[in-house]
């Protein structure tokens, strides 16, 4: 059964941006080719709130055992870019929250 992964940032203000959803190409590449080509990973979205204030990025896998592969995944665990959004949020006050609900 597909599960989804909701991950929610809420900002300050408009004035702060969101860190860039790009990934590191090292990474994209590796997403690709372990999720997205294999058909794990169904699809991703991104919407922004009315008030701009809350994006909600939702990630949607094919069953629960290819979400827990995604959340233990070292290539992405330990990538710059994530290292790098999780020192920017937390600079920026960009309050985080992940979920996860099957659809």
């Amino acid at each position: 059964m597909p599960i989804a992964q909701i991950v929610t940032y809420l900002r300050p203000n408009i004035d702060t941006s969101f860190y860039p959803d790009v990934l590191k190409s090292i990474v994209a590449d590796h997403v690709r080719d372990s999720y997205i080509a294999t058909g794990k990973l169904i699809s991703r979205t991104s919407v922004l709130s009315p008030d701009g204030l809350t994006k909600t990025v939702t990630l949607v896998f094919d069953n629960q055992i290819s979400l827990d592969d995604y959340l233990l995944d070292e290539v992405i665990a330990n990538s710059q870019w994530y290292r790098d959004r999780q020192i920017y949020c937390e600079k920026y006050n960009i309050l985080v929250s992940v979920s996860q609900q099957p659809t």
